[in-house]
């Protein structure tokens, strides 16, 4: 079976496990117009691997290397999946919500961080500063000699 024959049982299956209404309907969900589906189902067009991710990105509950390879579990029964999706889902926002947090915490110790710095270089061109002034006044008293 080609990968072509292969994305029209996947559609026929999302709509029989009422995921989407119509080829119209997938290719809204992943962002290809109406003639672009018809074209890759057809195998007028190639589907690229972008093309595939996409489809995975939108229905994670289908079988990746069965769309890609041909080899595996067929999407026969989406609607078994939908438990298993929705808890991935709920992990995939969690781990989102948590990788967020941490990009925030980072973001404000490199802002402490920074501060610090921007401290510490304050205070030595004050020191360069006043160092420079000595260094100065002792060349006056020097050049008086």
């Amino acid at each position: 079976m080609l990968i072509n024959e292969r994305l029209k049982l996947l559609i026929t299956c999302l709509k029989d496990a009422r995921k989407i209404h119509n080829q119209t309907d997938f290719g809204k969900i992943v962002g290809l117009s109406k003639g672009y589906v018809s074209q890759l189902l057809k195998g007028e067009r190639e589907i690229s691997e972008q093309i595939v991710f996409k489809i995975y990105e939108e229905f994670p509950y289908i079988n990746l290397n069965w769309l890609l390879t041909g080899e595996g579990e067929q999407p026969v029964n989406i609607s078994l999946h939908d438990d298993i999706s929705t808890n991935n889902q709920g992990n995939i926002h969690h781990i989102a919500g948590n990788c967020n947090s941490i990009k925030t915490g980072f973001y404000r110790y490199e802002m402490q961080s920074i501060d610090r710095l921007l401290s510490i270089i304050e205070k030595q061109s004050s020191q360069l500063d006043a160092s420079q002034g000595q260094i100065s006044k002792l060349l006056e008293i020097l050049e008086k000699k």
